[in-house]
């Protein structure tokens, strides 16, 4: 704020290279006492400020986006001004930014998601890939969402699709993976269940916690009533019904029912011999 104590000849160097810093920042105006007395891009000027920018000058407003009245006229253009005071809007300085050049960067949209995207300043709006300032009232059609800065006057406005459009257009990409996931899932249960349904899973699983228990009874000549050996059956030591290695099912008291079929697992039907055998073998031995 320095330089408005300045003449604008004196003022003109330091204006000028700190408009050269910045690629985006097109001029720097100087004001006083109502004047626009100095400029980084013409020198000395003489307009009356409320005259040119009428919301800036009365303090209702920060930020004005308008066309270029000079250079390059028609260009949509970024002014914001920073008086010397809160409650001085005679004296300051204004900024004049190539909001074109940075509209190119910010404000382009990410398809499907997003369609147009739009600057908002005051009643007036810039949308990506157009020259032209329009009035906000008129851009509605397709309105998702406003963001709105918490430090300066603008906003941001996203146009596009609702979110059940797009999630019915990007359903049918998906189905291929939710089989994948599906079927996958499905191998991961088979796995894990189908030990557990088999006799062998059952028979190895009583034997690592010796839930055996071994049995003697007599081998009886239905012809001659003389016992002819001893069968040492061994039975599973359950708190459910279970089996037993000659087919038994026993009580969940551990006390023996009759036979629930003719012919035992031993003699090797429905494959229980490849599991039984091993079984008795190493029940035998820990008995």
């Amino acid at each position: 704020m320095s330089l408005l104590e300045q003449p604008c000849q004196t003022a003109m160097p330091t204006l000028r290279f700190r408009a050269a810093q910045n690629q985006a920042l097109r001029a720097m105006l100087l004001v006083k006492d109502g004047v626009i007395y100095c400029s980084s891009l013409f020198g000395v000027r003489n307009y009356v400020f409320s005259a040119i920018l009428p919301t800036l000058a009365d303090g209702s407003a920060k930020l004005a986006l308008r066309p270029s009245l000079s250079v390059a006229k028609g260009v949509p253009t970024l002014i914001m001004w920073t008086p010397v005071t809160a409650d001085n809007n005679l004296n300051g300085v204004l900024h004049v930014f190539n909001i074109e050049l940075l509209a190119n960067f910010l404000l382009e949209p990410q398809e499907p998601y997003a369609q147009r995207v739009v600057l908002n300043v005051g009643d007036n709006s810039l949308e990506y890939g157009r020259r032209e300032i329009l009035r906000s009232d008129t851009l509605t059609t397709g309105l998702l969402y406003t963001a709105k800065s918490a430090q300066y006057p603008f906003s941001i406005s996203l146009f596009g699709p609702q979110a059940s459009r797009l999630a019915l257009a990007a359903l049918p990409r998906h189905i291929p993976l939710a089989l994948l996931i599906s079927l996958l899932a499905a191998y991961v249960v088979y796995l894990l269940t189908a030990n557990r349904m088999s006799l062998s899973y059952h028979i190895g699983h009583a034997i690592t916690h010796r839930e055996f228990r071994v049995y003697c009874q007599p081998i009886i000549n239905a012809e001659t009533g003389r016992c002819i050996g001893v069968e040492n059956p061994a039975a599973l030591e359950k708190q459910t019904p279970g089996l037993d290695l000659a087919g038994r099912i026993y009580s969940p008291r551990g006390t023996t029912w009759a036979d629930h079929r003719p012919d035992p697992l031993p003699d090797g039907h429905r494959g229980g011999k490849p599991a039984v055998v091993p079984a008795t073998s190493v029940v035998l031995h820990q008995h």
